[in-house]
């Protein structure tokens, strides 16, 4: 006898749909770290450029370091939540599939 398989598509959308907030919330919190890796390098080139004689901005020449400093702080901030929010969604799609198992077995007969 065969078992049904079930699409890599259609499971995925399952999770999706049983706990859709956790995914969303660590969607944004990837997206947040991903795109302050740019900044440290942008507030680095802006503090060369400054001790060069090349300014872009005028700005005291401590405060750029200061904003590398707090910029990384934060990165840090995020990437511990966006690892949270990665081990919530691990957490609710190993739910889903305790659920869908014991589903399963007590449906059968003499359950």
């Amino acid at each position: 006898m065969s078992s049904p398989s079930l699409s890599v598509l259609r499971g995925t959308w399952s999770m999706i749909r049983f706990r859709p907030v956790y995914l969303l919330v660590n969607l944004l919190l990837g997206v947040a770290f991903l795109s302050t890796q740019v900044v440290p390098g942008w507030l680095q080139k802006l503090f060369f450029d400054d001790l060069i004689g090349v300014r872009e901005i005028t700005a005291n020449l401590w405060l750029i370091p200061g904003l590398i400093l707090l910029v990384e702080v934060a990165r840090s901030v995020v990437e511990t939540a966006e690892e949270w929010g990665g081990s919530q969604v691990r957490h609710s799609g190993y739910a889903l599939l305790r659920k869908n198992i014991v589903q399963n077995v007590l449906s059968k007969p003499g359950a």
